[in-house]
């Protein structure tokens, strides 16, 4: 049975011109700094959506973009704004994959990777590794357990099969083909109004709280102190040794959209 995925995501992100031309600066912020130097590098979206951080990466000069969903109705939003998104039903995906070997300059999968059955994933990003050319850069965005509200990004989509932590993330992405991982925070939400710096203040006050929970658990190490909500990762590929980043953070912004 095929399930329209919009019922979910429309919630957030509304199919308007307002919405996407907003969205527009928050959505490129994680990777823009890890962009190729040429407009003109190819460049993959893997799990696009309704386009809207292809639209971002256009709207910065980018013209070789483009992006692969399962979704038909979020891959039909992207289409009527003539944004270039394919539609490759899941069986299909890994054989696409498969056929753009060392294609992409750049590939990136913002909140996708929860999607994917354990016993798949592994695969799947030591296909995407593989579709990149040698220095390709790759970003990923993931929840992020050690949220102070990890369990609700977990349970709020029906459709995530896993949460991350550093550590299982940076598991995933070794034996997918890539060799170093390190983790940094991820942007939040830019603060506007009053209310952004209230929200702003409550995250700063609730991080130390969750701090202070886990130094109180003898057997939670150092480097799993919550760093808040949203994580980037860096790696390499083994076969490609200028290979740089991935990040990582939640699917729904911890405090920001209460």
């Amino acid at each position: 049975m095929e399930l329209d995925y919009a019922r979910h995501y429309r919630k957030w992100h509304p199919n308007t011109d307002e919405h996407y031309e907003k969205s527009a600066a928050f959505e490129a912020q994680d990777i823009e700094k890890f962009l190729p130097g040429e407009y003109g590098a190819p460049i993959l979206e893997f799990g696009a959506g309704m386009g809207l951080c292809v639209f971002a990466l256009r709207k910065l000069g980018f013209t070789n973009v483009v992006g692969i969903d399962s979704d038909r109705s979020q891959v039909d939003a992207a289409r009527s704004r003539q944004l270039p998104v394919e539609l490759v039903p899941i069986p299909q995906t890994l054989d696409w994959l498969q056929q753009r070997r060392g294609t992409f300059d750049f590939a990136y999968a913002i909140d996708v990777l929860e999607h994917i059955p354990r016993a798949r994933i592994v695969d799947v990003i030591r296909a995407i590794a593989e579709s990149l050319k040698p220095g390709a850069a790759f970003a990923c965005r993931v929840p992020n357990c050690n949220s102070i509200v990890g369990m609700r990004q977990r349970y709020i989509d029906w459709t995530h099969e896993i949460s991350f932590s550093p550590e299982s993330l940076d598991f995933i992405l070794y034996n997918g083909g890539f060799a170093q991982v390190v983790i940094s925070e991820a942007h939040n939400p830019p603060l506007l109004g009053v209310g952004g710096y209230v929200r702003a203040a409550l995250r700063v006050f609730f991080r130390s709280i969750r701090r202070l929970q886990y130094f109180a658990e003898a057997k939670i190490k150092a480097v799993c102190l919550d760093q808040g909500p949203q994580r980037n990762h860096r790696f390499r590929q083994t076969r490609a040794p200028s290979v740089r980043f991935c990040p990582l953070e939640s699917l729904i912004t911890p405090i920001a959209n209460f």
